[in-house]
């Protein structure tokens, strides 16, 4: 794990602004295209405002959320709409959104989504957020579909959860789809969420703290911290 920690949110966003364009860009110079994996929440506005100035190549990007809920579009509690109004506008307005959930179809339609997202694998760039239960994505623990979301194959990337820990129903994209980016962060900010990382990083069931998976697939991941 690459631990660097900012001053304050501010210096974060543009750093990971930076960061983020820099590899998209250098994926669509490569290979015509680039997906980026994002997380909700309120703790990435800041990065996503910032991101959405950038100048990439925006209409050769596919963006995909890490988890979503099984809400309609146009509730608040619903991270597309969330990643419309803050990520997709200015000069990312021109970015293709891969939806993790239809809400006219349900949870039953999963699999008709799912061959849009393995055609984006492995993803070039995944920023990841973290609950202070030690959850990423929607990986909660005590979810039912923990197991399923965790193996180390993907047969599975993207899973129905139900879980004590979320408001709602959820989709989320596997463990073993998330760390197969090419390049992957840990946003997280505030005292706690720090506190949270910490103990982690101690050995323990990763079912109790999903992070945990992440954090043993991916050795190399960088986390990126403010007050």
């Amino acid at each position: 794990m690459h631990f660097t920690a900012f001053d304050d949110s501010d210096d974060l966003a543009k750093w990971l602004s930076d960061h983020v364009a820099y590899a998209l860009s250098k994926s669509i110079e490569s290979k015509g295209k680039a997906s980026l994996v994002v997380s909700g929440g309120s703790t990435p506005g800041k990065f996503f405002k910032a991101l959405s100035a950038k100048d990439i190549a925006w209409e050769h990007v596919s963006i995909c959320l890490a988890d979503e809920r099984c809400v309609p579009k146009s509730s608040n509690h619903s991270n597309t709409r969330m990643i419309t109004l803050e990520l997709l506008q200015n000069k990312a307005a021109k970015a293709h959104m891969v939806p993790l959930y239809d809400d006219e179809s349900g949870i039953e339609k999963l699999s008709d989504l799912e061959s849009e997202i393995r055609s984006l694998l492995p993803f070039d760039v995944v920023i990841l957020g973290m609950g202070n239960d030690g959850h990423t994505a929607s990986l909660f623990p005590g979810a039912d579909n923990l197991g399923q979301a965790t193996q180390d194959n993907d047969k599975h990337i993207l899973v129905a959860i139900n879980a004590p820990g979320a408001e709602e129903p959820r989709v989320t994209l596997s463990a073993s789809a998330l760390t197969s980016a090419g390049n992957i962060v840990l946003h997280i900010e505030g005292a706690k969420k720090r506190e949270t990382l910490d103990h982690a990083t101690e050995a323990g069931d990763p079912a109790k703290m999903p992070i945990r998976y992440i954090l043993e697939k991916r050795p190399d991941l960088r986390v990126i911290w403010a007050p």
